[in-house]
């Protein structure tokens, strides 16, 4: 997402608030946390939409 996002010069990301249940929430914290670290090194703006 990244990657993309900083070749095609965009400046804000929209994801949809997930439906998930606590297990998934627990497994998927770590990509999450990833994709914001790596947005806090950009120009990039995160939106949820939920």
């Amino acid at each position: 997402i990244i990657q993309t996002a900083t070749e095609k010069e965009i400046t804000t990301i929209c994801i949809g608030k997930p439906h998930l249940n606590i297990f998934q929430i627990i497994m998927r914290t770590a990509i999450f946390n990833q994709l914001l670290r790596n947005l806090a090194t950009k120009e990039l703006d995160l939106v949820i939409l939920s």
